[in-house]
């Protein structure tokens, strides 16, 4: 029997749409990530999770990291920006200093 494996690209089609892809990067390049941000989205721990993803660049300069691909860097920087209308009342100091900077999208 197979399992069925859940999509950003089943769970949250606006996201392909906003970005006018038809494929999610984070779906075929990194599940583990596609997989954890389906399972808390609508959270804080989700966009503590999101927010991790983009600014966490100490581990890149280890060399713990190697970073994502371009167009799975937008898909994540989209999903900050969805989660952040969806759920403005989820806060954190990272989301305060976005809502105050208009330039950031």
């Amino acid at each position: 029997m197979e399992m069925f494996q859940e999509t950003l690209k089943d769970m949250i089609p606006e996201l392909l749409e906003s970005l006018e892809i038809e494929e999610s990067a984070l779906d075929s390049e990194y599940p583990h990530v596609s997989t954890k941000v389906i399972a808390l989205w609508g959270s804080l721990e989700c966009l503590e999770f999101l927010e991790k993803l983009i600014c966490d660049v100490y581990d890149m300069q280890r060399g713990e990291r190697q970073g994502f691909s371009l167009s799975a860097h937008r898909e994540i920087r989209k999903l900050l920006e969805m989660h952040m209308e969806l759920w403005p009342f989820l806060d954190t100091p990272y989301t305060r200093g976005l809502k105050q900077r208009a330039d950031f999208w």
